[in-house]
């Protein structure tokens, strides 16, 4: 699972999704704490250079520039905090942790990864005991990281590695046919628990509430001010003018901010901006309204909805977003705003779009010809 440690980028106008894992990076005679991004296209920013991949990614690890845990004695440092390692102790080696980055740009694929694949040759195996299947057991299984195993396989690690274990080897221990046998069964086990579990899962799932579906039914939305044609009208920077209270203003992006302040000369400069991208930076130089942290979402919420008020054509496109998620990738927006942070934007629009929808649901009918 990935959780919400979510990023991405763009490459020729397409968004990439990512997520990130702490690692350590040599700087000179020491580490730095950092993040490494990885990427679904297999691409991996180390902050140290070009985007990477899996290859380069081993490289940088065999060369000390990038470690998992730095050594016994290194130094390190995060912001203004350094510290030394003394007593280290990892499981994690280099193919290990250069498989675990695989396993996340498969996840991010949506594709199965090492513990998936290996899930897959256990349910082939227990299908067809043969000789070649267990080997491709084996193989699937060692290709999963070790330190994952135990976690990853869901309690099969045990008599995995028996199974995966040739009879009367005895280099750890010596395996036995009656270990083999006591293995299979513990995942013939294994697998009838996670059957009956997944049925009960997939029952939940499509089991309807009286009033619909629990998740929305379309994918998320983002919604940016340069990209995909059909979606920039949704954007607080383009250029749909809004009357509030008897004055005009250019954009939402040059309402909102000329509103954060309650002075009527730093207004009119604002609304005159003929950048919308630049008004934030202009208004950053005006005295704010009290209590301005309390109001903006209040204010943002009205902006909207005057907006698709006064603009029917930019309503229509906001409703045919059905029920997805709307997500704010704007560039340049706080983390309050975006999807960095509150994506309350996002969140307003959702409301927004709610409450045309309302105003629809809840029109008097025509009465037909017959009453």
């Amino acid at each position: 699972m990935l959780r919400t440690r979510r990023t991405y980028r763009y490459v020729d106008e397409i968004r990439v999704d990512g997520t990130w894992k702490h690692v350590f990076i040599r700087a000179w005679n020491e580490y730095e704490l950092s993040d490494l991004l990885i990427y679904a296209d297999g691409l991996i920013d180390s902050h140290s250079g070009p985007l990477i991949d899996l290859s380069g990614l081993r490289q940088e690890l065999d060369a000390g520039r990038i470690a998992p845990l730095p050594e016994e004695g290194s130094r390190a440092s995060a912001d203004a905090i350094s510290w030394q390692f003394n007593d280290v102790r990892t499981r994690v080696d280099a193919d290990m942790f250069v498989g675990e980055v695989g396993d996340i740009i498969d996840r991010l694929n949506g594709r199965p990864d090492s513990a998936g694949r290996c899930l897959a040759a256990v349910a082939a195996y227990l299908d067809d005991m043969s000789e070649d299947n267990r080997l491709l057991l084996r193989e699937r299984y060692l290709a999963v990281p070790e330190h994952r195993r135990r976690r990853a396989l869901r309690g099969r690690d045990d008599a995995l590695r028996v199974l995966t274990t040739d009879v009367g080897d005895s280099s750890s221990e010596t395996i036995t046919a009656e270990d083999h046998a006591d293995a299979v069964a513990t995942l013939r086990s294994k697998l009838r628990r996670d059957a009956d579990t997944a049925a009960t899962n997939a029952a939940v799932r499509t089991r309807v509430q009286a009033d619909g579906p629990v998740e929305a039914t379309n994918p998320p939305i983002y919604i940016y001010s340069t990209r995909r044609p059909d979606l920039r009208g949704l954007s607080n920077y383009f250029p749909a003018p809004i009357a509030v209270d008897g004055q005009i203003y250019p954009t939402v992006a040059h309402a909102y901010w000329a509103l954060s302040t309650d002075d009527v000369q730093w207004r009119d400069r604002i609304a005159a901006e003929p950048n919308p991208f630049h008004v934030s930076d202009l208004a950053a130089e005006a005295p704010r309204r009290p209590e301005w942290p309390k109001l903006r979402l209040a204010v943002m919420h009205r902006l909207l909805h005057i907006k698709y008020e006064q603009h029917p054509e930019l309503a229509r496109s906001l409703l045919v977003t059905g029920d997805a998620p709307m997500i704010c990738a704007e560039h340049g927006v706080s983390d309050y705003w975006g999807e960095g942070g509150g994506n309350w934007i996002g969140r307003l629009l959702e409301v927004v779009r709610s409450e045309l929808l309302a105003a629809e649901a809840l029109r008097p009918s025509s009465p037909s010809p017959a009453e």
